[in-house]
């Protein structure tokens, strides 16, 4: 199975939210098709737990709050999708909301996250790593922008994007894990 990750870059809320409203008035009106299809689902989409954050701190054994360089989330998750030809395509999006801390030396943070698939089982079928910059302004403690990501996923004969998951987090250390998880 051949799974496709696109980071585009652009910011398509507006396109994606005008499209949904498009897309909601025609059901609220009557006007959607009529045809006896069966209804096509979007895989499911969530952040996956104890992977919601990251705190970065700096070299050494410390990790108090004073030792701390940055720390991030990942908030509001959306996600839309569409079918095209024997595959379906999911425009994910996200906030990466960091804080920079009082050990860090420099006004860029960088966050390493994933996008995965997994299945009905619950097997991960693909993951992807991908790197976020978050610059910070003079004088400003919190930045934060939006990730978006396009996933396509190969879907064999009458299955839909509903058999699957998209699961969306920081790549952690163990470290940060039992951070995390304290």
């Amino acid at each position: 199975m051949t799974l496709f990750f696109k980071n585009s870059g652009f910011l398509r809320v507006a396109t994606l939210a005008l499209a949904t409203g498009i897309l909601a008035s025609c059901s609220a009106l009557g006007l959607e098709d009529d045809k006896d299809e069966k209804a096509q689902l979007c895989p499911a989409a969530s952040i996956l737990g104890n992977a919601e954050r990251v705190a970065q701190f700096k070299q050494g054994n410390g990790r108090d709050l004073i030792d701390v360089t940055f720390q991030a989330e990942i908030g509001k998750l959306s996600m839309t999708c569409r079918y095209l030809k024997g595959r379906v395509v999911s425009d994910i999006s996200f906030e990466l909301i960091s804080e920079r801390g009082p050990a860090a030396r420099n006004r860029t943070g960088i966050f390493d996250y994933f996008v995965a698939i997994s299945d009905g089982q619950g097997r991960v079928l693909k993951k992807e790593l991908f790197q976020s910059k978050i610059a910070f302004a003079e004088n400003k403690r919190r930045a934060g922008h939006l990730e978006e990501i396009e996933l396509s996923v190969p879907l064999r004969k009458n299955e839909d994007g509903g058999n699957y998951e998209v699961l969306v987090g920081f790549q952690l250390t163990e470290d940060q894990l039992k951070f995390n998880r304290r």
